[in-house]
This record gives C-alpha cells, structure tokens and sequence, in this order.
C-alpha cells in the first residue's frame, strides 16, 4: 500500500500567498509614493510643484493688490502732511521718506512669510496624507481604495494651506505714517535743546560774568550794583 502524500501542499499555499501580499504591500506602497516624489528621489513630482506654485501666487494675489493700493495712499498722505507744514525739498521729507520705505519692505516681507508659511502648510498636509495612506497600505487595503480619492484629498489639503496664511493679516502699517516727519522733527527738538543747552554750559565755564551782563545797573551815587 502506498504512503499518503501529506506533503506540505497547506505550507506552500500559505507561502504563496503571503508573498503575494507583501507583493501587493511594496506595490502599493510603491504606487502611494509614486503619487507625492519621482521614483527613488525625495524629488516632489511636477504635479506637486505646480500646485505649490498655484499656492504661492494666489496667497501672494491675495494680498498685494490691497497692499500695493495701501502703498499709493500712504505716499499721498505723507505728501500731504509734508505740504502743510512747507516741509516738501527738505531734509525732513527725505527722513520720512525713508522711513516709508523701511513700512514698505516690512509688509513685503510679511506677505513673502504669508507665502512660505501656506507652501510649508501644503507640504506637511501632503506629508501626513502620505503617512497616512502608507499606514493603510501594510495592511493591505486595496490600491483602489488607496489612490481613489486621493486628488481630492490634495486639493483639500491646498485649500486648507491657502485658508491657513490667508487668515494672517499684515495689519495695517501705514496707520501713522501721517505722523513719521512729526517724530523726527520731535527728535531734533530735542537733540537741538541738548546742543543748546551745551552751548550755554560751555559759555558760562570759559566766561562766567557775562551770563550776568545784563543784570547790572548803577546805584543812586554812581557805584555799580550787581544783583
């Protein structure tokens, strides 16, 4: 009587399809990265790079029109306010200019920080969904059920960003600039009273009586009298 051919039949079965679910993990896993970076590179694809650049011009169209017609207000009024007080040509007027200058550059680079901050949101909104998607790939979801949604779940993820740096207002910096030919005039006040009051220190140490000069008159019986 032959012997029964036990086998490892149920082993190998069982080989066989563990290795078509790894095969199927380092697929997926394959196909989820493929979507987010170029093929063995850190290398975000095109597709990325374009949505990175959509955020980064419409944050940027969100805030320099307004910024730029704030810019055009505050030259006028600052010419105005140097027209009342016949500062215009003067010193003054180059002073406040520059100062004008300095809000200019200053709400430029907050809306260069409000462009990197939303392209830095998209980046980690898009890190995590790829974590994410990983996560369900070692455990074997399908790859349809992986990339099905996946563009919408992108575009969400640049709407938040975009939402996320558009709710960062510059603030209004040009609130006083009325006001910045006043604050130098006011700090030239001052330092022309310090002079002032040096110059008079200075001419009362090397010449002591004529501080006095004027308080000197003649008595009744011809003697001098200083009081």
């Amino acid at each position: 009587m032959g012997k029964g051919g036990g086998g490892d039949g149920g082993a190998e079965a069982a080989r066989q399809a563990e290795a078509a679910r790894q095969a199927r993990i380092a697929g997926n896993v394959s196909a989820v990265k493929g979507m987010f970076f170029n093929p063995g590179t850190n290398d975000p694809t095109q597709a990325r790079l374009d949505s990175f650049a959509d955020i980064e011009g419409r944050v940027r169209n969100r805030f320099t029109p307004d910024f730029d017609q704030d810019i055009g207000d505050a030259k006028r009024e600052l010419k105005f306010a140097l027209s009342r007080r016949n500062l215009l040509g003067s010193s003054g007027q180059v002073d406040a200019e520059s100062r004008l200058d300095d809000r200019i550059a200053e709400g430029q680079r907050g809306i260069s920080e409000r462009v990197a901050s939303a392209r830095s949101g998209k980046e980690t909104f898009d890190q995590n969904l790829m974590n994410n998607l990983l996560g369900q790939a070692q455990s074997d979801v399908s790859r349809s059920s992986l990339l099905g949604g996946l563009g919408a779940s992108l575009g969400a993820n640049t709407d938040r960003a975009i939402s996320g740096a558009n709710q960062q207002a510059l603030g209004n910096i040009f609130g006083d600039v009325g006001n910045l030919f006043k604050e130098i005039n006011d700090q030239r006040a001052v330092q022309a009273g310090l002079g002032n009051a040096g110059l008079f220190q200075s001419q009362r140490n090397t010449n002591p009586s004529s501080i006095y000069a004027n308080n000197t008159q003649a008595s009744g019986n011809g003697n001098v009298v200083t009081y």
